[in-house]
């Protein structure tokens, strides 16, 4: 890339760029020949700064501000001074990674070569000073006595992530030495401007003294009109000997109408539609020409952008193990924001290694693939060196919002990211509930999918939804090994399945037979004790055997309704396992067990009734006996009647049904339904869709049976007796 210099010097004969459009990224200093439409804007801001030593230059995310400032003013700036005498010489910096270490580093570049740290390290020093002048800092670099110097802070909303992540004191002591520049007159040799998003504007009144500067200083980008952007469209290709037509430049306009990625949009499309053309006729020197064939068998425009970025990504990563780390790689550097909108999340090389779990050389290769001359998905952009501390970031939003791979709903790799944080989160609970009784594990089917999806996750992955790695690591080893036990009792209790089945029969007979005793005993009791009440002076010891026959018989009748409600309670245990028959005769003990008054037996008819266990499936009548558990309080029954609404069986779809019985059952402290009310929340069910509450959730999900499990990233219902 040239330096501003050289294009000053070289301004008689300027050389043409290697690309006629840059795609995502900003035009450069060097581009400044292939920048058109935005002649105004430039006039506009060469005047101010001829009054003002720092102006703000804001506006909507895709406006092309740090292309205004690269290849419109600051070229400009150094042709109209050039007859004067002035040396015109630029830095530029972002302040994301750190606001005073990056302006150090930026200043010590102009005395020439590479600055060694320790320059660089003196220089974020002087900052630190009382009374430190950004002017007189400028002044007294080598070299700079007689220069004047234009410095551009890019991308200035950086800074208010750092404040809230990383150090609020550096930010406000870089807003204060940037803003001393406003101490000087208009023959100050420094200059400063600002680019920032117009949606931060509110953030600058939350650092002291940065509103005030912001209302005298600020200039909002207008929207290029339509000849604007043709001129912006067309005349690049023209330099280039190739031609846009005007209808192909009307379409473009039409198809980003509106858009929050209207620029960025149609410089990649016309960069990778010129590069299209070029390969359509290899080898040839025939005129390159951009017109609505080549658009419609190639667009729209979201279309040439995910497929520009699947091309690159299975260029870089071929094989499924390159896949994944590039599907990490872009699950780090993208999140949702509280209005569920998609964000970018700047990394160190150092921390995607660890997220990602690649070696250096792998994941270096595939970091300048997409930071390479034609792409630059990802900045610093090549050729530029990457060490351990680099910040990689993606260059614009339009490729998280256009690349189906990271974007698409419901399976793309963002809305992954969002589920894999509401599920590690929940371990984190669940781990702390194991910590203080080592009997709560994971449940056998919730064990295999969550070790399963436990190995694909790293330490440095966790600290994003709060850490804990050794606390769920120790909660997943424990529920293994509680898993392997009960795999071995399984097999032992198949083993004996039928002797088992025998003995609970026969027990379930007599019982049944004592409670008809009994009942035919306490009738006679109780005719007994009324003859005797009308016959109390002739029949007093009559009375009293009837009273004892009847207390005999409440006592035969509590054993039989013991022995009842634990029989069903073994048998909806073994029931998978049963034939047919004795599905019918469990079945059978249910309904006695309910005639009983039995709450377990009245909610497994219901599991029988929905899971067609020994009767024909009949959602209807799997509710009506939910609903008479519930009516006994049965916390099971509340979960299982508010799936039925919710999943629309036997009963009209009702996601407001759903929540009223999870939120009953939730109140019995039933941990599957404090779940599924989050993930109501999620997904906007019934409720007001809220992120923040969805992921804030913190419940253990052991055994949960939620409305979406109908993934693998779900928890495996299991039945309770």
């Amino acid at each position: 890339m040239q330096t501003l210099e050289q294009i000053v010097s070289d301004v008689a004969a300027p050389a043409l760029p290697r690309r006629a459009y840059p795609g995502l990224r900003p035009f450069t200093l060097d581009e400044d020949s292939v920048f058109f439409g935005r002649e105004p804007m430039i006039d506009d801001i060469i005047d101010l700064l001829a009054k003002r030593c720092l102006i703000l230059v804001h506006g909507s995310s895709g406006s092309g501000k740090s292309s205004l400032i690269l290849a419109g003013v600051l070229p400009r700036l150094a042709r109209q001074h050039r007859r004067h005498g002035w040396r015109w010489r630029t830095a530029s910096m972002r302040p994301g990674g750190g606001p005073l270490w990056n302006l150090a580093h930026a200043l010590a570049e102009l005395e020439g070569g590479t600055p060694s740290a320790a320059r660089v390290n003196e220089l974020r020093l002087s900052f630190d000073r009382t009374g430190a002048d950004l002017t007189q800092i400028v002044t007294h670099l080598a070299g700079m006595e007689q220069e004047r110097l234009c410095l551009l802070v890019d991308q200035f909303e950086e800074l208010f992530r750092y404040a809230r992540e990383t150090s609020r004191e550096e930010s406000r002591l870089f807003v204060d030495l940037i803003t001393t520049v406003l101490k000087q007159d208009s023959a100050s040799p420094v200059r400063v401007i600002l680019t920032m998003r117009s949606e931060f504007l509110g953030e600058c009144a939350r650092l002291p003294g940065l509103a005030a500067v912001v209302n005298t200083a600020q200039y909002l980008l207008p929207h290029m009109d339509t000849a604007s952007l043709r001129r912006a469209i067309r005349r690049p290709a023209e330099l280039y000997g190739g031609s846009v037509t005007i209808e192909l430049a009307d379409r473009l306009i039409a198809d980003v109408q509106g858009s929050q990625d209207e620029l960025p949009l149609i410089q990649h499309g016309l960069m990778r539609m010129w590069d299209l053309a070029g390969e359509a006729a290899p080898g040839k020197q025939a005129p390159r020409r951009l017109d609505l064939p080549l658009y419609e068998a190639h667009g729209p425009l979201a279309r040439l952008l995910d497929g520009h970025a699947e091309a690159v990504a299975l260029a870089a990563a071929p094989d499924e193990s390159g896949r994944r780390v590039v599907e990490n790689l872009f699950r780090a550097l993208s999140d949702i924001n509280a209005d569920g909108h998609a964000i970018r999340r700047p990394q160190t090389v150092q921390s995607l290694m660890a997220v990602t779990g690649a070696e250096r050389g792998r994941l270096i290769s595939i970091l300048d693939a997409f930071r390479s001359d034609g792409v630059s998905f990802l900045t610093p952009y090549a050729p530029a060196g990457l060490d351990n501390e680099t910040m990689i970031d993606v260059s614009h939003e339009a490729l998280i919002r256009c690349w189906n791979s990271l974007a698409a709903a419901p399976d793309g790799w963002l809305h992954r990211e969002f589920r894999d944080g509401l599920i590690w989160q929940s371990l984190l609970s669940q781990a702390e509930i194991f910590e203080k009784d080592p009997r709560k594990v994971l449940g056998p089917a919730t064990t295999e999918d969550r070790e399963s999806w436990f190995k694909d996750r790293t330490p440095a992955w966790s600290e994003r939804y709060g850490g804990g790695w050794s606390r769920v690591e120790q909660l997943v080893t424990a529920s293994r090994s509680a898993a392997d036990r009960q795999r071995r009792r399984d097999r032992l209790m198949t083993r004996t399945l039928s002797i088992v089945t025998a003995i609970l029969l026969t027990a379930l007979a007599v019982a049944g037979y004592q409670w008809q005793v009994a009942q035919k005993q306490k009738a006679n009791a109780d005719e007994m004790r009324y003859v005797a009440e009308e016959q109390r002076k002739v029949a007093e010891e009559q009375r009293k055997v009837a009273e004892g026959q009847r207390k005999v018989a409440e006592e035969q009748g509590e054993q039989a309704d013991d022995i009842l409600s634990s029989a069903t309670n073994i048998i909806v245990t073994l029931q998978t396992k049963m034939d047919d028959d004795t599905k019918k005769e469990a079945f059978a003990i249910f309904l006695r067990g309910a005639d009983h008054g039995d709450s377990n037996s009245m909610r497994n008819l219901g599991v029988s009734y929905r899971d067609a266990l020994g009767i024909a499936q009949d959602y209807a009548k799997a509710r009506e006996w939910y609903e008479k558990a519930a009516a006994e309080d049965h916390p099971d029954a509340m979960v299982d009647l508010g799936l039925l609404y919710a999943n629309g069986q036997g009963v009209a779809q009702d996601y407001a049904k759903a929540r009223e019985w999870y939120e009953k059952a939730a109140a019995e402290d039933h941990p599957d339904a404090m779940v599924n009310i989050g993930l109501l929340y999620s997904k906007g069910q019934g409720v007001t869709q809220d992120y923040v509450v969805a992921r804030g959730t913190r419940r253990p999900l052991g055994r949960a049976r939620s409305l979406a499990c109908t993934t693998s990233e779900c928890f495996t219902p299991t039945v309770r007796a």
